[in-house]
């Protein structure tokens, strides 16, 4: 019995049969291949493998190799950008896909991290280091839905509880399970990706 062809074959398969023969490996010995991302199932990785041998010069001209393979890339599964907040809902669709986490978990994971950064920037001395950590925290908050002037009022209150020394927050804020639901569910919907079993219980019960 033949094995079923992989996400990789399927895709050099449709890429000869499309856009014509294009090699894996430049004349100076570049080499290109694709793997499966293992955190977002279907997802297609390019890894471009450069040799001990292969010179700046050999680097630079296996570029336009390099390029065409990515274009044929992003024309099959589209674009990807590692940049704003997508890699947060990206490391949350992981933790509930693969280590079954609830959103709620994932909300109170939040939450101990943004205390977290308040008590950190309490100790804190230099006040470049102070201003990333308020960045950070702010930034946090705000893509997980949280509008910006509360998110600074959270963080000035979160100074005055560890200044009191209580270390009591409130529970469920700022960031609340519902939050992170809506958060997660709109970023796998709109990369397509696989419904999560806890996710697929609830639609079956509705």
């Amino acid at each position: 019995m033949r094995r079923p062809k992989s996400t990789v074959e399927q895709f050099l398969e449709r890429c000869e049969r499309e856009y014509g023969p294009l090699p894996l490996v430049s004349e100076e010995g570049v080499k290109i291949t694709f793997v499966e991302n293992l955190r977002l199932l279907g997802w297609i990785d390019l890894v471009v493998i450069i040799d001990e041998h292969v010179t700046r010069e050999g680097l630079d001209a296996a570029y336009p190799l390099i390029d065409e393979w990515r274009e044929r890339l992003v024309k099959e599964q589209g674009r990807w950008i590692y940049d704003g907040n997508n890699q947060l809902y990206e490391d949350l669709y992981y933790l509930q896909r693969e280590l079954g986490f609830t959103y709620r978990q994932m909300a109170e994971q939040l939450n101990t991290y943004l205390i977290a950064l308040v008590d950190n920037y309490g100790k804190e001395s230099a006040e470049s280091r102070r201003t990333e950590i308020r960045s950070q925290a702010i930034k946090l908050m705000e893509a997980m839905g949280i509008k910006s002037d509360y998110a600074e009022i959270w963080f000035s209150e979160g100074l005055k509880i560890i200044a009191d020394g209580s270390r009591t927050f409130p529970p469920d804020d700022p960031i609340t399970s519902q939050k992170v639901k809506g958060k997660v569910s709109y970023w796998r919907s709109k990369w397509k990706l696989p419904l999560p079993e806890q996710d697929k219980g609830r639609q079956k019960t509705r």
